[in-house]
C-alpha cells in the first residue's frame, strides 16, 4: 500500500522535498499544502526584481527553463498540491492533519504516514510604533515585492530606510539606490552590518562599498 506524505509549506524546502520524494519513489502519495496563493517562490531574489535584474514577478517562481512553478506544474508531477489551504492542527495519535480552504472555509482531514514541516521563517519585524503606516512593508512575498516595485515606479519615493543590515536588506538598499536613484539608508542594531555572517572588520569593508553607492549606514 502506498504511503501518504504530507508536506506543510510549499515555498522552497517543501517543493524540493516533494519533487525529490516522487523521483525516488513514484508510488508515494505526496500532498503539498500552503496557505499562500503563490508557491515555490524564490523570495531571496526579490531584491533582484526590484533592481530589474529579474524582469517579472513570474520569474521569481519559474524554473531555470522558464516553466512557471504553479500548482498545476506540481500536479503534473503527480503531487497533490493545495495552495490557499491552511494546516489548522496535527493529530499525532491518529496521524492526520486538519486543513482549511482559505477561499471556501471548508475543512477536511487528511492522513499521513510521514509529515514534513517546511514552513520557513518569518521576517524579524521590530516591535515599534508605525508598522501599519503607508509605505512600511517587509520584503518576503510576491505581493510585498509588487508593492515596493509599484512605489518605486511611481517616482514619488525620495527616501527609503531599510531596517536590518543583512543579505536581503543590503541587496534591497543597492537596488533602491542604483536602479531607482532613491536616497537610501540602512539601520542595523548591531555594531556592524551582516553581523550574523561576517566579522566586524569584514562588515566595515562591505559598509564602505555601500557608501560608494551613496547608501548611508547606521549601526
Amino acid at each position: 500500500m502506498s504511503k501518504n506524505i504530507v508536506i506543510i509549506g510549499a515555498i522552497a524546502a517543501g517543493t524540493k522535498t516533494a519533487t525529490r520524494l516522487k523521483r525516488l519513489n513514484p508510488s508515494l502519495n505526496v500532498t503539498l499544502l500552503d496557505k499562500r496563493e503563490y508557491i515555490s517562490v524564490g523570495a531571496c531574489n526579490i531584491p533582484h526584481y526590484i533592481s530589474g535584474e529579474v524582469p517579472t514577478l513570474d520569474s521569481l517562481r519559474s524554473s531555470s527553463k522558464g516553466i512557471l512553478r504553479d500548482p498545476s506544474f506540481f500536479k503534473s508531477k503527480g503531487i497533490n498540491t493545495l495552495n490557499q489551504t491552511e494546516a489548522i492542527s496535527i493529530n499525532k495519535k491518529n496521524q492526520t492533519v486538519l486543513i482549511k480552504d482559505i477561499r471556501t472555509h471548508k475543512e477536511a482531514t487528511i492522513p499521513y504516514d510521514a509529515l514534513v514541516l517546511a514552513t520557513g521563517s518569518n521576517p524579524k519585524v521590530p516591535q515599534i510604533d508605525g508598522l501599519s503606516l503607508q509605505g512600511v512593508t517587509p520584503a518576503t512575498t510576491l505581493e510585498e515585492a509588487e508593492k515596493i516595485h509599484s512605489l518605486c515606479a511611481s517616482k514619488n519615493v525620495r527616501n527609503a530606510i531599510i531596517i536590518g543590515g543583512s543579505f536581503i536588506g543590503i541587496e534591497m538598499a543597492v537596488a533602491l539606490a542604483s536602479k531607482w536613484k532613491i536616497k537610501t539608508s540602512i539601520i542595523e542594531y548591531m555594531p556592524s552590518i551582516m553581523p550574523n555572517a561576517l566579522s566586524q572588520e569584514l562588515g566595515k569593508i562591505i559598509a564602505e562599498d555601500l557608501q560608494k553607492h551613496k547608501i548611508t549606514i547606521y549601526t
